[in-house]
């Protein structure tokens, strides 16, 4: 069994964003990172392959299930 952890971004403040990020990743197996159109969207590509970790970038504040359904 894999467990994942989805986190939805926009505009997050960013040392709070890369702690819930790193205790995540202790978490869980995959960690996938969606954002809304941030305005520091290369500060939150914190992904790489030795995390686990996938980063979709919507583009625009679409709320959370629209972030989420165009993850699937």
């Amino acid at each position: 069994m894999s467990v994942v952890a989805i986190i939805v971004t926009y505009n997050p403040e960013l040392s709070r964003f890369r702690h819930v990020f790193n205790q995540a990743s202790k978490q869980v197996n995959h960690v996938i990172i969606v954002d809304n159109g941030s305005k520091t969207k290369d500060m939150l590509k914190i992904c790489n392959e030795t995390n686990n970790c996938h980063f979709v970038e919507i583009g625009f504040n679409s709320g959370v299930v629209h972030a989420l359904r165009n993850w699937y």
